[in-house]
């Protein structure tokens, strides 16, 4: 699969690519060198990564978490 740079400097992904790795208008994608080339990873929220029959247990546990932190400081 190819596509092209633009005169800004812009690149095209795929729709393949996109739908494949549920990539969105304004997701933040990181490039990493490899001894092959280049790697393309989607960076997600975290948030967004947890079932939504989930998402109370884990927002607790982040409060927690934060709470730990602060009181070791």
């Amino acid at each position: 699969m190819q596509t092209r740079l633009s005169k800004n400097g812009m690149i095209t992904l795929p729709a393949k690519i996109r739908k494949e790795n549920n990539i969105e208008v304004g997701d933040e994608i990181s490039f990493i060198k490899s001894e092959d080339g280049w790697i393309l990873i989607p960076v997600k929220n975290p948030l967004d990564l947890i079932r939504d029959d989930e998402m109370e247990l884990a927002l607790k546990a982040i409060s927690s978490l934060k709470q730990d932190h602060l009181e070791e400081r």
